[in-house]
């Protein structure tokens, strides 16, 4: 059977490990796609590209943002029937002898990728909401013919991402940093600024991970120049080593259970102390496809610290598979880590 992926809006357009993800499910549910493709929210020609694959396959998987789904209505005639990947797809339908399945992406509770796509332009706010941000940046975004597009970063941060020509891009950015010193704070890679912020600080981050496995480090160090500010990390995968080298007590680990917030603190305490870094980041969680008999799949704890004293703690529930479960917490994990250096009198 001849099958195409789609997805429709800039939030899907632009998140590499989501589209990945839906990649992954479609192939394991309906077998091998033999063509793939994203379509942007101002896409004038996505009918006509639809409509093509339509007419060249078998079946068809959509993955839509629900704010777009009048873009297609064309195809959304029939009720919703229940399918693999989700127990129900917003509508299934047959177009030009294609049955085609449309999935709201919402209910897969996407974390954006902040690593991919470096031509972009990413703009973090700095102690306001995402309302008052756009109002802010709006007029400058027309002025230079701007696109901005605000994106979820984590339970209590947004970012935008900016789009434009280079010359236009350049000239908002010059309004921007002119205008609004300190209150946003723009990069192109999250990376190279947590390296750029800590190094210009002289400071160093380590990390104990469980369920992300080495993730976290792993994309720190994809980075030239990550021995500046990366001391080392501690994969404390099974329990005796959470207890042997980030002194994790046995009594959290029996009375709570290794996927809990006690004992994701001790072990960012754990790697401070081992380290003797200023910073240091913590993950534990259920990565699946088995749970603990406690926590559900994608239940992650994730901890950001330093060695002042400052500590912040988040319990989050990713879905997915377990790969996709791995990459959201490690891309949380990083955009706390920034938020937390900008917060910290950075800028």
């Amino acid at each position: 059977m001849s099958i195409f992926l789609a997805t429709i809006g800039d939030s899907l357009y632009y998140n590499d490990v989501l589209f990945e993800y839906f990649h992954r499910q479609t192939h394991k549910y309906y077998g091998k796609i033999n063509s793939s493709f994203r379509i942007q929210e101002d896409n004038s020609n996505s009918i006509t590209l639809l409509k093509g694959a339509a007419t060249t396959h078998k079946l068809g998987i959509i993955f839509c943002a629900q704010s777009l789904l009048h873009n297609i209505n064309f195809l959304c005639k029939n009720p919703s029937q229940s399918t693999n990947i989700h127990s129900q797809a917003y509508t299934s339908t047959t177009l030009y002898g294609c049955t085609i399945h449309i999935y709201i992406a919402e209910h897969f509770q996407p974390i954006s990728n902040t690593l991919s796509h470096k031509a972009d332009l990413w703009l973090y706010p700095l102690g306001f909401d995402i309302q008052s941000a756009t109002i802010l940046i709006q007029p400058f975004a027309k002025k230079h013919t701007v696109k901005i597009i605000p994106i979820h970063i984590t339970s209590a941060h947004y970012a935008f991402i900016i789009q434009a020509q280079e010359h236009a891009l350049m000239h908002f950015t010059q309004d921007i940093i002119e205008n609004f010193k300190n209150k946003f704070f723009l990069t192109y890679d999250i990376i190279e600024s947590i390296q750029h912020i800590m190094k210009h600080k002289k400071q160093t981050v380590s990390i104990a991970e469980s369920c992300t496995g080495g993730l976290i480090a792993s994309y720190i160090t994809a980075h030239s120049g990550s021995s500046n500010i990366f001391h080392g990390s501690v994969v404390s995968y099974h329990n005796t080593i959470k207890k042997e080298w980030l002194k994790v007590s046995k009594e959290y680990l029996e009375k709570y259970g290794a996927v809990s917030e006690v004992v994701v603190k001790s072990m960012l305490e754990g790697i401070l102390c081992l380290s003797h870094s200023d910073y240091a980041i913590a993950s534990t969680g259920i990565a699946g496809p088995n749970r603990d008999g406690i926590n559900t799949v994608g239940t992650v704890f994730l901890a950001i610290g330093s060695k002042n004293g400052l500590m912040s703690i988040e319990k989050l529930q990713f879905h997915g598979d377990r790969i996709y479960i791995q990459q959201q917490a490690a891309l949380y994990a990083l955009n706390m880590l920034l938020c937390v250096l900008l917060e910290d009198d950075y800028i």
